[in-house]
Parts: C-alpha cells; structure tokens; sequence
C-alpha cells in the first residue's frame, strides 16, 4: 500500500455517541491519501466495536489497543508511533473534520514545498448543544501567513493567541516525534515545541 500523505489519529475511549461522525468525517475527506488510526485507550463502552465496523469496510481505518488506559496524550502519542504518513492530525473522536479539510492543507503543503512546512494550526467551530450554533474559534486567522521557528515561540508566549493543544493542528510526523522524544511521558509545554524547526503556517479558514 502507498504510503498516505496524513495520518489522522482518534485517541479513544468512552465516546460511543459520538464517533461514528468523527470517523465518517475522516472517510469522506476528498483529499483520499490519508490513514486513519483509532486508539483503543480501554473504555468501558462500545467505541471501538463502532470503529471496528468502519474498519472492515475501508481499510484506511486502523485500530490499535493500549493495554491500559492511558490517557490522552500517551494515546495520541502511541497513534503517531505506528501511523505512516508525513503528516500528522489530531481528531477528538467528539469533533469532525469538514470533508475539505485534508484538501485544503494539502494544497497548501503542494504549493509552498520550499519551505518544507512542519506544523499548520486552522481554524475551527464548537457548539455546546446540539441545536445551538456554531461558534468560531479563531486559532489562525489573526496570524495568517508563514512564521518560522522563533516567530512561532513568540507566538506561542503570547497571551492573547490560543493554540488549542495539538488538536486542529497539522504536524509534521518526523517533527512531533522528535518533541515528543524530548519530554517524554510528560505534556507537550514550550520545549516540546521548539521542535518545529523549519516553518509553520496559520490559516484562517
């Protein structure tokens, strides 16, 4: 099998209600050159037999198991040891991606190849119920353009600009790995992300 452009990684556990959209949005992506890893974080509920379904009818769906639960960030870690794409991107299993989501960071990737692109923050909208509207959270569009390393730890400083985690992220794979080399079982702070060597981009979209 080629080896896909993006890797989305679904760290799991409890969220039977919700990702079965998560995971059809990941399958509906009209960018189709992506994988898309569930991680079994051991919840009690029926989330992984939903994903194992999706699994046997696509096979860009993958499953692995923790042994234990582990929590979030181990999981999304474990994903990104085992996922083959360049890129990587989070999905909470309780959001989903609009269906031009990889599409649109592909083509920003494609059109910019001399900047060799580590790291893309986007934009995204949340709604607390479900017949509320939708609020826009603006992670990007103030930032919009290429920043390079040091212009991103500013950035990162800043108080008035939210960087959300590594959800609604695009990381290099080769990049987050090495981060995550570096701090070990710990969070991702301000020295996991002086990792992001070459230049990042916001979009406001």
């Amino acid at each position: 099998m080629q080896v896909p452009k993006f890797s989305i990684i679904l760290p799991t556990y409890n969220v039977q209600a919700f990702i079965a959209q998560a995971l059809q949005s990941c399958i509906n992506q009209t960018f189709k050159d992506i994988e898309i890893i569930v991680v079994d974080d051991c919840g009690q509920d029926s989330s992984i037999e939903i994903a194992k379904e999706f699994a046997l009818k696509d096979e860009r769906v993958k499953i692995i198991h923790n042994e234990k639960n582990q929590g979030v960030f181990i999981a999304r870690n474990n994903g990104a040891l085992v996922a083959s794409g360049e890129y990587l991107l989070f999905l909470d299993p309780d959001d989903y991606f609009d269906e031009r989501a990889c599409e649109i960071l592909f083509e920003i990737i494609d059109k910019n190849k001399s900047l060799e692109i580590d790291f893309i923050s986007f934009n995204c909208y949340s709604q607390e119920k479900q017949d509320a509207s939708f609020e826009k959270h603006n992670l990007a569009s103030r930032r919009e353009g290429f920043v390079n390393k040091d212009k991103l730890l500013e950035f990162y400083f800043d108080n008035d600009m939210n960087f959300g985690g590594v959800v609604f992220k695009l990381c290099r794979k080769e990049a987050y790995l090495s981060a995550i080399s570096i701090i070990g079982g710990g969070g991702i702070d301000k020295y996991g992300r002086r990792q992001f060597s070459r230049y990042s981009s916001f979009v406001g979209e």
